[in-house]
């Protein structure tokens, strides 16, 4: 039972390959936090996923947006939903509105289409 390793938090996640992992405090809000249970990238979060391919997703007030190790955002948009960066590309798939976009880990957009169908074909490539 991993609560017994952090007891400050109601849950964490696995560390992932840069040695941070995710946690709920108790006010709900999620963060990163290292081998010693202690915070270890600026800000709080609605939810958070651990770090693939080198970025972390984030949601802050609804919005959706994925962050580097440092904590600085990976683009300046934010999103109605994002997927994780996928393995063997890297690439991101974010939902706006009615359009799909793919950012690569740079984070720059390179491709644009209208969401055709269900929102959940676009998340697996």
């Amino acid at each position: 039972d991993g609560t017994k390793a952090f007891p400050q938090f109601k849950q964490f996640s696995n560390f992932d390959l840069l040695g941070f992992a995710t946690a709920q405090k108790q006010d709900g809000k999620w963060i990163f936090i290292n081998d010693r249970g202690e915070q270890a990238i600026l800000g709080e979060f609605q939810n958070a996923r651990g770090f693939a391919n080198g970025v972390a997703m984030v949601v802050v007030d609804n919005k959706y947006f994925h962050i580097k190790p440092d904590g600085t955002p990976l683009y300046q948009g934010r999103y109605d939903f994002a997927t994780e960066a996928q393995l063997e590309n890297g690439n991101i798939k974010v939902l706006e509105g009615k359009k799909v976009h793919t950012i690569n880990l740079n984070g720059e957009i390179i491709s644009t289409e209208p969401v055709k169908g269900s929102w959940e074909s676009y998340v697996i490539e």
